[in-house]
């Protein structure tokens, strides 16, 4: 092989390798914009969950708070017969256990209350 070859062969190459850098380096801007994005998506849904923890934390006393004022103004109230809780809550148990397709729907907002 002459000189001549080897250098155009060289200089070829060397072209070659300065193409695939361009892209190389495109392809890292690219990257480096989506990285970039990511990142503000992720400290905004770290704000979200925060804000949600702050929320769930709130509600849950919310609802410790509803439970007591449930208890303590219920208290008052007397239960049927002899007073005892079992007998009392047996017939509303039978009737949801036996129809349980009807009562779901009834049972929805006291499960939200207890």
């Amino acid at each position: 092989m002459s000189a001549c070859a080897s250098i155009a062969a060289r200089e070829k190459e060397l072209r070659e390798l300065r193409s695939m850098n361009t892209q190389f380096e495109e392809q890292n801007a690219i990257l480096s914009k989506h990285v970039d994005q990511l990142k503000t998506v992720i400290t905004g849904l770290e704000e979200e969950a925060k804000i949600q923890r702050n929320n769930n934390i709130a509600l849950v006393q919310h609802l410790e708070t509803l439970r007591e004022n449930l208890a303590t103004n219920f208290v008052s109230i007397p239960l049927p017969g002899n007073g005892a809780y079992c007998l009392y809550i047996a017939t509303p148990y039978q009737y949801i256990v036996s129809t349980p397709s009807n009562t779901m729907l009834m049972l929805i907002p006291q499960r939200l209350i207890l």
